[in-house]
Formats: C-alpha cells, sequence, structure tokens
C-alpha cells in the first residue's frame, strides 16, 4: 500500500469516506496499517468488542493528553468501575435537577440575541459552545468563579480549534518523533487545561460540605471515599476535564450544526418553527426539554451528517474475523461516524439534508446501527439525555423567537481536528419574529 499520510491530512474525513467505498478499504500511514469500516455490523462490533480482541489503544492517543484517566479513555474493568460511580449522576433526579439552570442560561442567551442592533450577525459557533459550557460548568460543576469559568473555556476553545488529528499524524512523520505535541501552543493549552481542571479539583476537596451536583454526587460514593488523598485529587482532575470538554464540544457543536442547516434551509426551518409553535409549552414562555418530532428529526439528520465526533475506532489486539472482514493485529480500526453517517448504501442521497427520513413512513427505513452520533452498545455516550434536552431547550426557544439566516451560503469547509466543526466562523443574523 502506498503512504497515505498527505492525502489523508489533506481531507481527513473525504479521505476516510473514500477510503471506505474502496474494495480494499485499507490505508498506510508510515508503519501503521488503517481499516475503514462502513458497515454497521462491523462497527458496533469493534466498538464493543472484548478486550481480548480491541482495545482503544493508539486510537485515543489525541484526546489521552488531556483526559488522561477518564472515563471516556479507561478500558475495562476500570471503566466499569467509573461507570458505576458516574451513570448515576446522570439518572432522572440528576437531570431533573438540570432543568431551571438550563432554563435561566437559555433564556439569558434569547435575551442577549433579542437585544442585538437589527441585522448585526452572531458567530452561532461560539455562541452555542458558550451557553452549552456554562450549563456544564454551573450546574454539574458548580464553578462559580467567572475569571476560573473565562480561563477554562478560552483553553478549551484553543484545544478545540486546533487540527490536532491531522496535527497529530504530520508531527509523528516530521517534527514530533513519538507523535508528541511539543512545546508547541497547544500543548501548552493541554497543560494549561490540566492546571485549571486540577485546580477545580482541589477547591472542591477543600470544601466542608459538597454541593448536591456531578462531583458532589461522585464524591459521594464509596468508591471514591476508598482511595487515597492522590487518588481522589486525579481522579476528580480527570473527571473535571473529560466532562467540561465532552459537554462543551459534543452539545454545542451538535446545536450549531442542527441551527447552520435550518437557516441554510428556510422551508424546514419554518415547518419546525410550526410545529414548535403548536407546542403549549414553548409558546407559554416555558422552556420545553422535549423536542417535536421534526425538530428532533432535523437534529437526527445535522447529526448525520455532522457528528460532533467523527474519529473513532480501536486497535485490534490480535488477529480476528468480524463478519467477513479478517484484521491484523495492530490494525487500526476505523469505526467513524462520518463514514457510517454518509454511506451511500445505507443512506440514498447521502450527502442531502433530508429531515423527513427520520420521521415515520420514510420511504427508506433507517437501517439498525447505522445512527451512531452518541457511540453505539454499553460504551455509549453516558451524557446522551443531558445533551438532547440542551438540544431541545435552545433550539425551540431560539426558533420560536428568531428567523435564523446565513450571511454566507459559501460551502463550509471541516477542519483537521478532533470534533467536527468548520474551519471558517460562520455568521448567522437572528431576526425577531413580529
Amino acid at each position: 500500500m502506498p503512504d497515505s499520510l498527505m492525502p489523508f491530512c489533506a481531507a481527513p474525513h473525504q479521505f476516510l469516506l473514500d477510503t471506505a467505498l474502496k474494495a480494499d478499504p485499507r490505508f498506510r500511514m508510515g508503519d501503521e496499517t488503517f481499516l475503514v469500516l462502513s458497515d454497521p455490523a462491523a462497527v458496533h462490533a469493534v466498538l464493543n468488542g472484548k478486550f481480548d480482541d480491541f482495545e482503544k489503544g493508539a486510537m485515543v492517543e489525541i484526546p489521552r493528553t488531556f483526559l488522561h484517566d477518564g472515563i471516556i479513555m479507561v478500558e475495562v474493568p476500570e471503566w466499569t468501575d467509573q461507570q458505576k460511580m458516574i451513570a448515576p449522576q446522570f439518572a432522572g433526579r440528576r437531570m431533573r435537577q438540570l432543568e431551571p439552570v438550563i432554563a435561566d442560561l437559555v433564556t439569558r442567551q434569547i435575551d442577549t440575541w433579542a437585544a442585538l442592533p437589527a441585522g448585526e450577525p452572531v458567530d452561532l459557533l461560539a455562541a452555542t459552545n458558550r451557553l452549552v459550557f456554562d450549563i456544564v460548568a454551573t450546574g454539574m460543576l458548580s464553578i462559580t468563579d467567572p475569571a476560573v469559568a473565562d480561563a477554562v473555556f478560552e483553553t478549551l476553545v484553543e484545544l478545540d480549534s486546533t487540527e490536532s488529528v491531522r496535527l497529530h499524524y504530520l508531527l509523528k512523520r516530521f517534527g514530533g518523533g513519538q507523535g508528541g505535541f511539543g512545546r508547541s501552543s497547544y500543548a501548552q493549552a493541554i497543560e494549561r487545561m490540566q492546571r485549571l481542571a486540577a485546580a477545580i479539583a482541589d477547591e472542591r476537596l477543600a470544601r466542608a460540605t459538597q454541593p448536591d451536583d456531578f462531583v458532589g454526587g461522585v464524591m459521594a460514593t464509596a468508591a471514591f471515599a476508598a482511595f487515597t488523598p492522590e487518588r481522589k485529587r486525579a481522579f476528580l482532575t480527570d473527571q473535571i476535564s473529560t466532562m467540561l470538554t465532552a459537554g462543551y464540544v459534543t452539545t454545542g457543536e451538535t446545536l450549531f450544526w442542527g441551527l447552520y442547516l435550518l437557516a441554510k434551509h428556510p422551508a424546514q426551518q419554518q415547518r419546525a418553527r410550526a410545529e414548535i409553535a403548536a407546542n403549549t409549552t414553548a409558546m407559554s414562555g416555558a422552556v420545553p426539554f422535549d423536542a417535536p418530532p421534526f425538530l428532533m428529526a432535523a437534529f437526527n439528520e445535522s447529526q448525520r451528517l455532522y457528528p460532533a465526533v467523527w474519529f473513532l475506532g480501536r486497535v485490534a489486539r490480535r488477529d480476528v474475523r468480524v463478519g467477513d472482514i479478517d484484521i491484523a493485529a495492530g490494525t487500526r480500526v476505523m469505526c467513524s461516524p462520518y463514514v457510517l453517517h454518509r454511506t451511500p448504501t445505507l443512506w440514498p442521497d447521502s450527502d442531502q439534508y433530508r429531515p423527513e427520513r427520520f420521521l415515520p413512513g420514510a420511504s427508506h427505513p433507517v437501517a439498525p446501527r447505522s445512527l451512531i452520533p452518541f457511540g453505539t452498545g454499553m460504551r455509549a455516550c453516558v451524557g446522551r439525555g443531558l445533551a438532547l434536552m440542551e438540544i431541545s431547550a435552545v433550539a425551540c426557544m431560539t426558533l420560536s423567537r428568531f428567523e435564523l439566516e446565513l450571511v454566507s451560503d459559501a460551502p463550509i469547509e471541516l477542519t483537521g481536528a478532533f470534533s467536527m466543526h468548520p474551519r471558517d466562523t460562520v455568521m448567522v443574523r437572528l431576526k425577531p419574529l413580529a
């Protein structure tokens, strides 16, 4: 196989999709062999494979630099232990506790947009990211110091905006030896994030009593109580980094893509708005936490086209056969949601925005396990319920108050970052409805 470093780095998303559609969906970068999967059953089998068969290994080298041993990174049995501590923090009672926080912050954002001078555009991605970050920082971590919140958010923006996937593989070849980020500004941002998360953990450990939030719930578990002081600090630091990063990036960018595509398609935007107008909760001024059917279909379609996390996979620990695919030990198996969601055999007109495909009576039913914006199986995103609450609240309130209009309809170019966002700023006008 020829070395594919430069074609991959030039356009990572499209390269993976093009490779997946070949008769032999393998490629090589340096001494690493990759296999791109586009079959839902195979993707599910790999992402939920036995640890003896697959590990995260080198496929999570990038996020591991700042998430360390948080729940997203660790393997079984450590993951099982962490899941028992963390999953209950996303149960029904906890989510209901967050409803007033979400409602307050969403209402403030809507009022801020309503106060803008007529015709003034907003950076939609920056706005949705900050809103979601504030929900997590306030409602889950009880960060009350605005300076701390601002410092964390600015650091996360720097990390998220760096084209870390492209940079990682280029540095492996030309500048980083073992793929390290050296003393780059990205590496400095990683160190800064670690210090900030550790400072938040230290502040919580020093409190005599804990707020009834995510951190407080974790600290109240028997498993946490059994940790040594050093382990408590490290564990909290990693989980705080994970919650801030995962909560801010995935939901903020999902909101951006959903609203961006509705702005790009006025007819679908109007259909969603009409549906919201029939919702007595939204029209009464209260914040709804359950999206109406067409709005949910629109967000399913935006997550299909632009899944917030697109760079997923595992490393084969030994020779494995998945279905009719033989996978050699050491192969980096790409299970990219971007590839799966745009595979033409699964999705007719796969590049087209068609929310109707997710409504009852669609002409082509969605294939099982073919839509995985939150992952799949036992290791699917534990915060899915919270994300859907935030999406419903923000989208319903925004569409009920404003008409969204793109400043420019220029094509979007995606970055080579770990998450899914546009390279250029997308400006949107929010025109108050009469």
